[in-house]
């Protein structure tokens, strides 16, 4: 068995049992997960368009140091996850849910999250730049030191979380976003602005 035999024999493993691993994306040139969830395992490197996620889950896993880039990650769930130093690059993050996860030091950067869900989730030092929010639903969840920048809603965008030190330049929230989740009381708006 050649070299190139035993690389390709280690990417089928991954593809179709990918628990416990460490997947570095650098040294992948292409995959198609076949399984149904990555779980226990860490993921890192610059993951690509030639990375295919095929409505794969993402549990239970640490993901840090990737850089990513024209990525479908549609219909992919990630739960229970720790996410740190990621770049995301023009990645679909469409029809999913994201639950009980830690972002921290995260760029996302022309990124859509249409009918999305997130909940129970924690944001630190996140910057969200011209991303698409539309129909999304954030529930639960802390926005510590993030940056929205000329992003996209449609709705009430975020409810019953906890926004703290974060800038929305250029993204429109309504109204009820900010009276739900800043602390402020509709009375207290009114006299103020009185």
């Amino acid at each position: 068995m050649g070299k190139k035999d035993i690389i390709n024999a280690s990417i089928r493993t991954i593809s179709q049992h990918p628990i416990g691993l460490t997947i570095d994306f650098n040294e992948i040139i292409s995959i198609s997960f076949k399984a149904k969830n990555i779980s226990d395992s860490i993921l890192k490197g610059r993951i690509i368009s030639a990375h295919k996620f095929n409505k794969i889950n993402i549990i239970h896993s640490v993901w840090k140091d990737s850089d990513n880039k024209d990525v479908n990650f549609y219909n992919c769930d990630i739960k229970d996850c720790s996410l740190i130093n990621v770049k995301f690059e023009y990645c679909n993050f469409n029809d999913a849910s994201h639950i009980n996860n830690h972002f921290e030091d995260i760029y996302y950067a022309n990124c859509s999250f249409n009918q999305t869900s997130i909940t129970d989730s924690e944001y630190r030092n996140v910057i969200f730049n011209e991303c698409d929010f539309t129909n999304i639903v954030i529930s639960s969840s802390r926005f510590i030191q993030c940056q929205f920048l000329k992003c996209i809603t449609s709705n009430k965008f975020i409810e019953s979380s906890l926004v703290l030190d974060c800038l929305f330049e250029q993204t429109d929230i309504q109204v009820e976003t900010i009276l739900e989740n800043f602390g402020i009381n509709i009375d207290g708006l009114i006299n103020n602005l009185i």
